[in-house]
């Protein structure tokens, strides 16, 4: 877990989140669904996340490995984009490198 104090109040307050509810309430799952800008079930998407996530280590941890590359390898620009709905999605984002 040492590398992972050192990175800082993100860190703090996911894991705060975890110490108080290591449980996804009923009523919170539709938030975890796929949507038509979020389409988390692409298959492109969905092989991103388990390349990164690998296996092991805990929920924290494998969310981390998620959240750093993504924040850090996928521009935010709201610059050079076309605005249209496929163009807003996450597929559409991972397979360009930039987004808004």
């Amino acid at each position: 877990m040492d590398f992972i104090v050192s990175r800082g109040p993100l860190l703090r307050e996911v894991e705060c989140m975890a110490m108080t509810s290591r449980e996804t309430p009923s009523e919170l799952t539709r938030f975890l669904e796929p949507t038509s800008f979020i389409d988390s079930d692409h298959p492109d998407v969905v092989s991103y996340a388990r390349d990164l996530v690998g296996s092991g280590g805990t929920d924290i941890e494998r969310a981390l490995r998620i959240f750093y590359p993504v924040r850090d390898d996928i521009a935010y620009t709201p610059y050079g984009l076309v605005y249209t709905p496929e163009t807003m999605t996450a597929s559409y984002t991972l397979a360009a490198g930039k987004g808004f």
